[in-house]
C-alpha cells in the first residue's frame, strides 16, 4: 500500500517511503480511511548533520553547467564561492570594493527550490545590491539534483553555516537583511526562531517572499510545538511579499496572510506585508516597485 501524504509533509515524507496523493497509485480496492496521510511529526526529518550531498566540487560543476548563464554572470561581477565546513555544498559571497559591515547593508539569501546560489545573485547582485553598496551571501542549500528531504539542507544545519559564512567574511557588525524566496521562504521561520535564540542573533529583518510556514513540516512543527519558548519572534522584524497573480494559495496570499497572523501570535513584527494584485510568485522582485519599498524599509531602520 503506498501512503498518501499531503503539502509540505511530501518534502519530509517521500525520503520516508510515502507518496504524494497527485503520484500516488488509484488502488480502487482500498478505503480512504486506509490510505490516510500520517501527520508529519510522525515523519521523522532526517538528521541534518548527517545528510551526504554529492560534495563541493561536484556540486560546483552542476551548478556550472546546469546554471551557466547565471554562474557566468556571477563570475564576472566579483562573486566568490567558498566550501561549507562539512565539504558538502558551498555559498557565495560578494561585497563592494568600500563595503562596510558598520554603515553598509547586508542580504543573506536563500533561494527557492531547484536553484543554485548563481540564481540567487544574479536576483540581487546587479539590480538591488550593487547600487546600494549591499554585499551579499547566497547559500547552495540544495544539492543540485531530486526533490526529497535528503536533497536539501535543512535548517538545523543552514543557520550554523550562515553564522559561519558571516564570521568567516568579517560582515558580523553588519545588519544582516535575511531573505528567503518560495521554499526558501519557508525556511526562513524556524531558521530565525534558531536566530533569536542564540546568544548573537544575526538577523536585523526577514523578507519571507512567496512562502508560507506549513505546519506539517518538522521545523515549524518544532515552533508550534514551542521548542523555542512561546514567542520566538518577539523583536524580530519582519517584510511579507505574496503576488496576486500567485497560481499557489499557499504561496500567495491567502497562505501568507495566514502566514502574518500565525507570526504575530509568537510574538513577531509585520513592519511591510506587500500584497502585489498585480504580482506573481516572482514578483518582489521582478517588479522594481516591491523592492524598493522593502529596501527604503530596511533603509530607514537600520539606520536609526
Amino acid at each position: 500500500m503506498q501512503l498518501q501524504c499531503s503539502s509540505w509533509a511530501i518534502f519530509w515524507a517521500i525520503a520516508q517511503g510515502c507518496t504524494p496523493a497527485a503520484l500516488a497509485p488509484t488502488d480502487s480496492g482500498s478505503s480512504g480511511a486506509s490510505d490516510a496521510a500520517p501527520d508529519a511529526q510522525d515523519a521523522a526529518p532526517p538528521d541534518a548533520h548527517k545528510l551526504v550531498g554529492p560534495g563541493t566540487d561536484a556540486l560546483m560543476a552542476l551548478m556550472k553547467k546546469d546554471d551557466a548563464s547565471h554562474y557566468d554572470q556571477a563570475i564576472k561581477a566579483g562573486v566568490k564561492f567558498y566550501p561549507t565546513a562539512d565539504g558538502e555544498s558551498f555559498y557565495g559571497y560578494w561585497a563592494p570594493s568600500n563595503f562596510s559591515p558598520k554603515t553598509d547593508g547586508f542580504v543573506v539569501t536563500l533561494p527557492g527550490h531547484d536553484a543554485f546560489a548563481s540564481t540567487g545573485f544574479t536576483v540581487w547582485q546587479p539590480s538591488i545590491a550593487a547600487p546600494r553598496n549591499y554585499g551579499i551571501i547566497a547559500l547552495q542549500w540544495w544539492f543540485g539534483t531530486g526533490e526529497t528531504a535528503n536533497d536539501y539542507l535543512t535548517p538545523s544545519a543552514i543557520y550554523p553555516i550562515i553564522q559561519q559564512a558571516i564570521s568567516d567574511r568579517g560582515v558580523g557588525g553588519a545588519k544582516v537583511l535575511f531573505e528567503g524566496f518560495s521554499r526558501g521562504a519557508g525556511n526562513t521561520y524556524p531558521i530565525v526562531a534558531m536566530d533569536k535564540a542564540s546568544a548573537s542573533p544575526l538577523f536585523f529583518m526577514t523578507i519571507a517572499d512567496s512562502g508560507s510556514k506549513h505546519d506539517d513540516y518538522p521545523p515549524v512543527a518544532d515552533i508550534n510545538n514551542l521548542v523555542y519558548g512561546d514567542k520566538p519572534f518577539a523583536n524580530t522584524h519582519w517584510i511579507l511579499y505574496c503576488g496576486g497573480l500567485d497560481p499557489d494559495p499557499d504561496s500567495g496570499c491567502k497562505g501568507m496572510g495566514v502566514t502574518e497572523t500565525w507570526l504575530k501570535g509568537y510574538g513577531a513584527t509585520i513592519d511591510l506585508f506587500i500584497q502585489d494584485a498585480e504580482g506573481d510568485h516572482g514578483g518582489f522582485s521582478t517588479r522594481i516597485e516591491n523592492t524598493n519599498k522593502a529596501l527604503a524599509l530596511y533603509e530607514s531602520m537600520r539606520k536609526l
